[in-house]
């Protein structure tokens, strides 16, 4: 493989994961009394923020919440 197809891939493994990360978050964000809701819409923003920085696709890089 070579260096822009490991990229193609890597990147495409860590959008499968955040979209994973969202879809699994969404009824957070749906739950208005939820006491953790805040935090929630911090990191489903760091999520779709994610892929536009440098260090992406880095797993170390990955938004944690």
């Amino acid at each position: 493989m070579t260096d822009s197809e490991i990229l193609a891939y890597s990147s495409s493994i860590a959008i499968t994961w955040r979209n994973e990360e969202l879809s699994s978050s969404d009824w957070v964000v749906q739950v208005n009394d939820h006491p953790e809701r805040p935090l929630y819409y911090t990191y489903r923003q760091k999520l779709r923020d994610w892929p536009s920085l440098d260090t992406f696709p880095s797993a170390s890089s990955r938004p944690t919440l």
